[in-house]
């Protein structure tokens, strides 16, 4: 026959407490962890766990035998459990381990989102560039999805050319007021912007990443338009002219040109989006002709 004997002292408590994903749904989300196995794990073979989650009124807690996990390399690895509840906010983890002798005491708690948060219209406020490098100083994008600013991070992308470079932003790096998250640091990269530049925002959470936001546009100072044409003038009751330019050097397709007509009396400024002019063999003009009363 087998006699079990159990331990004469209550086991370790349990440390790095640690979420590595957990997928969500509308109606729940998929909990995964992992922790260190208690010190005395291999003498017992009957350690049991408690999970315990808890976001705000709800709680519960997963009894955690040792036929629903694992031990690899001296870590737990429960089974993923899904947990068929609709949460609104983050979800705090706490683990506490017990044998027939007692139980320990509940592990520090660990905080995470289980649900995936999307960015939506990304505008870029402010930029610098050099030869070297480009600063993303002013950015601002909206945050579609439960409140867990604290425990999510960004991922920024900048690409110039064929060029690309991503940093994991922080929470820290983010300020968050309601829905709009703005960027509290500048965010230097190693890129030489050689003509237009693209910034993607994605929000990452435990749950992994959301729907991207994207905004591109011209991230130095053009120079000026090397000469001016005057295509056509009319005049009658009133004035109106088309000129044309040629692009200016450097290579932006994103580009806003603001044209200036000046009489006697008066200055007259008009400023061309991209919808209301046309490029062709490299000059650029206007779409419809300028009025002058």
């Amino acid at each position: 026959s087998t006699i079990t004997i159990p331990l004469a002292f209550p086991p370790a408590t349990p440390t790095n407490v640690a979420i590595p994903t957990s997928g969500s749904s509308e109606t729940g989300f998929t909990f995964t962890a992992t922790w260190l196995a208690a010190a005395d794990e291999g003498l017992c073979g009957a350690v049991t766990y408690n999970a315990t989650l808890s976001s705000g009124p709800w709680m519960r807690v997963l009894e955690l035998t040792n036929a629903s996990y694992t031990v690899i390399d001296g870590s737990v690895h429960p089974q993923p459990v899904t947990i068929d509840f609709n949460l609104t906010q983050f979800v705090a983890l706490t683990v506490s381990a017990f044998t027939a002798a007692g139980a320990s005491d509940v592990s520090s708690s660990t905080e995470f989102c289980p649900f995936l948060v999307d960015a939506d219209a990304l505008r870029v406020s402010n930029v610098s560039s050099t030869p070297d490098n480009f600063t993303l100083i002013g950015a601002s994008w909206l945050l579609a999805g439960p409140d867990c600013s604290v425990f999510q991070s960004y991922d920024v992308t900048v690409a110039a050319g064929a060029n690309t470079w991503t940093t994991r932003m922080p929470a820290a790096t983010v300020t968050v007021n309601g829905q709009v998250a703005t960027l509290a640091v500048p965010l230097s990269v190693p890129l030489a912007p050689a003509a237009d530049v693209s910034v993607t925002v994605v929000v990452v959470t435990s749950a992994g990443t959301g729907t991207q936001a994207k905004v591109e546009f011209c991230a130095y100072s053009p120079a000026a338009p090397a000469s001016l044409t005057i295509g056509s003038i009319t005049a009658n009751t009133t004035f109106s002219i088309r000129p044309s330019w040629p692009v200016p050097s450097g290579g932006c397709s994103v580009s806003t040109y603001v044209v200036s007509v000046t009489d006697f009396l008066s200055t007259d400024t008009f400023t061309l989006n991209t919808t209301q002019f046309t490029v062709k063999d490299n000059v650029v003009t206007p779409n419809l002709p300028h009025v002058l009363c």
